[in-house]
């Protein structure tokens, strides 16, 4: 399965291709940001115009692994969440359960319906009336930089020859290409202030 993922303002994506009524999906986004300043304490907002900057595919697999490989650093039983694509990752849902996490907005959340807003708070909220999750793409760029040493990274995608520094046979490929791709992500988000979404 793969997900999709996009930088681009949450407006155009909740409307999706339907016709839904824009103002009534603008006061939807703005319940949002209302809801995470709550939940943050402090005046939260983010741009909701313009145009896509970005719009990927990355399999599950990839996204799983690389949340499990961030649940595992953080562990003290480190160790125990790498593994073959489709493994279970019995340390990564103890995170997701409340377990300590170093990686909080790689962990937790909803893996497969997450939005990440271009502010600094330091756990991802939870807005069950859109059934999203709705993290920090600075934190999340914060943690991947934090991991692209145990990763060994040095390129990330959009940047010429970022493939070349995958091995197939390699056990950490796919947490690799998702930290790649992720981190293009983050750091488009930062830079234009336009949320991360993460979605089937």
């Amino acid at each position: 399965m793969a997900l999709h993922v996009r930088v681009m303002p949450l407006t155009r994506y909740l409307c999706g291709g339907a016709r839904d009524d824009a103002g009534a999906v603008r006061r939807r986004v703005q319940i949002l940001q209302s809801l995470v300043t709550r939940k943050a304490g402090r005046p939260i907002a983010w741009r909701d115009e313009g145009e896509t900057l970005l719009d990927e595919e990355l399999p599950a697999e990839a996204w799983d692994a690389l949340r499990a490989f961030a649940a595992d650093r953080g562990s003290a039983a480190a160790g125990s969440a790498a593994g073959a694509a489709g493994r279970a990752y019995p340390l990564l849902e103890q995170v997701r359960r409340g377990q300590h996490a170093l990686h909080p907005h790689l962990v937790r959340g909803d893996a497969r319906r997450a939005v990440y807003v271009p502010c600094d708070f330091p756990e991802p909220l939870s807005a069950d009336e859109e059934q999203l999750s709705i993290g920090s793409s600075v934190g999340l760029l914060r943690e991947l930089n934090i991991l692209a040493g145990p990763l060994r990274m040095r390129l990330d995608q959009g940047e010429p020859g970022w493939t070349d520094q995958f091995e197939r046979a390699d056990a950490l490929e796919l947490p690799r290409m998702a930290w790649a791709l992720l981190r293009w992500c983050a750091r488009l988000s930062v830079q234009h202030r336009l949320p991360v979404i993460i979605g089937g």
